[in-house]
This record gives C-alpha cells, structure tokens and sequence, in this order.
C-alpha cells in the first residue's frame, strides 16, 4: 500500500480545499476565519457518497471539480469533524478532535518549533499502556525550506510528513500520510493538528486569515 498525498489548496472566501493528489478526490473542507474556533474542518466522505465525492456523473465519467459548499454555511459545518482555536496570547492551540474537546497542541517553547499533543485515537487503542504523544517537528532529512513531519513519540516512528509549496499563493503544501497510519481518525488528528502548526509556524497567508480574515 502507497503512502497518500493530500495536497492543501486555498480557495476564495478563506476556505482551504483537501485533495487526493492521486484521484483528485476532495477529502476536507477547511473553513478559516477570526471567528472562534478559528479552524473548522469537515471530512466529506462523513457526508458525500463514493460516488458524489468522486463527482462521477450518471454517465460514468469522473470529474475533478469540488462540489460546492452549500449556501448554508452554519448547516454545513454543524458536524465538523475537528476545529482548532487560537489566541493571541498564547503559542498553544486548542483542538476539538470529533467529541474529544480541549486537546491541547503545545509548543515545546518559545525559540522551538515543535508542537506536540496526546493522541485521543492511539491512547485509546488496544495495546497502548498510557497517553500517545505525536510531535510536529522540522524534517531535517529533507533540504527543502519549511518540511516538517509528525513523529510518534517513543518509538519516533514517522507517521506523516508535510512538504512546503515555497512561494506559492495557489497551494500550502502536501500531507503525505505514510502506510503506518491505517486510522482515519488518526489522520484527521494529522491534517488538523498540522495545518494549526503551521499556522504557528511558518505560514504567512494561513496565519493572516487566522488573525484577520484574510489572506
């Protein structure tokens, strides 16, 4: 099984767009604003059909192209998947991850770079003695400006990696989330928890419609 790639595209009216970069199939909405929580993210397949969200049409023919999201917004977002809340007083983020609240995404200091939070998914997984604790650090493998990857602490197994789009307006980057995680929750606790680090991070337009409303 290959890894996935899920590309991050801005979109008009401060909304990031998930895709798979393989079958162009959308997987998330992200709505970003000033409002709190200031991240609120949807996975579509909790709400699109295989079919729908392929945007295969009656005549069998797959398209590419986003489906919209409704005019309804509040509707649409009502059972958001994972939110993420910031404050301007504080370099920690607060996730909601499902119906696991208060998560807190905490930055080891102040001149560090690396943001961690325990797992609610793999704390609760058979096998697990105690709190899983997953780290956003710099890849340091990689020469590319802005790389970063998400490390089980313990046995500093990679889980997912990010890859910056460097000077680019159209796109954020890529997730690439490797076979070792075989968890959707998991991944959403990856996409969520690693777009709020680079809020914190290194990105200008996502902090800027964080904190304004705009990019």
């Amino acid at each position: 099984m290959s890894p996935q790639i899920i590309t991050i595209n801005y979109t008009p009216e401060n909304r990031l767009s998930l895709l798979d970069a393989t079958t162009k199939q959308p997987l998330y909405h992200v709505k970003v604003s000033r409002q709190t929580p200031q991240m609120e993210m949807i996975r579509l397949t909790d709400h699109l059909s295989t079919t729908q969200s392929a945007g295969i049409g009656t005549d069998g023919t797959t398209g590419t192209a986003l489906r919209p999201v409704p005019a309804d917004e509040e509707t649409y977002f009502e059972s958001r998947v994972c939110t993420a809340q910031f404050k301007l007083t504080s370099l920690d983020v607060i996730l909601r991850i499902r119906d696991q609240r208060g998560i807190t995404l905490k930055r080891e200091n102040i001149l560090s770079m690396r943001y961690s939070s325990t797992s609610p998914t793999l704390s609760g997984s058979a096998g697990e003695r105690g709190p899983v604790v997953l780290t956003w650090e710099t890849d340091w493998g990689n020469n590319a400006l802005g790389n970063f990857r998400l490390v089980r602490e313990g046995d500093r197994q990679v889980l997912v990696k990010f890859c910056n789009e460097v000077f680019s307006n159209e796109r954020v980057g890529t997730f690439e989330v490797l076979d070792e995680v075989r968890d959707q929750l998991v991944t959403d606790e990856a996409v969520i928890s690693g777009l709020a680090m680079l809020a914190m991070n290194q990105s200008f337009n996502l902090a800027g419609m964080v904190m304004f409303g705009r990019t």
